[in-house]
């Protein structure tokens, strides 16, 4: 199955947000074979991810290393990318835990391995 544009960055800013959310970072190799793309398509798609964020959310694409504390193109010093990526770490990490209670009070517990929910 073919993806849409629309699909892929779609599939990139649910990449990112697990990613951040889980306070991990991910390296552009990684994700360009996620995705199925080639360098350039990438950062043109991580582009556009960009102008999916909402006022006052951190830049998502902080989690996109060139290797283990590399931080990617374009983020001037590496205090400068630390402050981001710890920013978007806490900032997504504090919503993965927003849902829970909600969650958790309407489902019941949830097994973490799929296949062991008791019916």
């Amino acid at each position: 199955m073919t993806m849409t544009t629309q699909e892929k960055v779609l599939y990139i800013l649910g990449v990112l947000i697990a990613t951040a959310s889980k306070g991990d970072t991910i390296t552009y190799d990684e994700l360009r074979r996620l995705a199925r793309l080639s360098d350039r398509q990438l950062g043109t798609y991580l582009g556009t991810t960009r102008g999916l964020l909402k006022h006052g959310e951190p830049d998502l694409c902080a989690v996109v290393i060139k290797d283990v504390g590399t931080p990617g193109w374009g983020w001037g010093n590496l205090a400068q990318w630390q402050a981001a990526l710890a920013s978007v770490h806490a900032y997504w990490q504090d919503r993965r835990q927003l849902d829970n209670g909600p969650f958790a009070a309407k489902h019941g517990d949830v097994p973490s391995v799929p296949g062991t929910l008791s019916v």
